[in-house]
């Protein structure tokens, strides 16, 4: 195309400052760095998971022929089931095939004195059935473990022998000076 000698001819140039904020053609490229300084991740460091969560068991049953050993939790109202899951199987290493879950409302109580009544309430649960893998077939309620076992011995024969340093002894008669006839 002809350009008019009159009209001021636009040449694009190379900037001499190419970081120079005053810049407008820099905006957009000032306005990215700062979002992605602001939005930057820090280097992936080695994580450890340590949940929080209290997981208390309330029951649990041996596998048999039909079914399969499993336990029942209580728990958080909002723990999930992969919480519940990763928590059994990195912590204890327990074969989890299935968690089932359900949310119970705290039972709600009212106590009634000669002036007033109070009304209270008990803390919401979660309750949480897990199923492990058919490769679990005892689920260790009531295993004797040996080093509690010595333990307890070792306790036993202690408080034996401080009974025996305890022990009554039949009472002594005492003589006196008087000779009954």
């Amino acid at each position: 195309r002809h350009q008019n000698s009159s009209s001021p001819s636009i040449v694009a140039t190379a900037n001499p400052n190419p970081g120079d904020p005053s810049d407008p053609s820099n905006y957009s490229e000032n306005r990215y760095n700062c979002i992605m300084r602001q939005f930057h991740r820090p280097v992936k460091q080695f994580r450890m998971w340590l949940p929080t969560m209290p997981l208390m068991m309330v029951s649990a049953k041996n596998a048999t022929a039909r079914h399969p050993a499993f336990a029942i939790f209580r728990t958080w109202p909002r723990a999930t089931k992969h919480e519940i899951k990763e928590y059994l199987t990195k912590i204890y290493q327990l074969p989890v095939a299935k968690v089932r879950t359900m949310n119970y409302e705290g039972k709600r109580k009212r106590l009634q004195t000669q002036k007033f009544t109070y009304f209270y309430k008990y803390a919401n649960f979660k309750k949480a059935v897990v199923t492990f893998d058919r490769s679990m077939t005892d689920v260790g309620i009531g295993t004797h473990v040996p080093e509690l076992e010595d333990q307890k011995e070792e306790d036993e024969e202690v408080m034996e022998g401080e009974e025996e340093s305890y022990e009554r002894k039949p009472p002594v008669a005492i003589e006196s000076g008087k000779e009954s006839s």
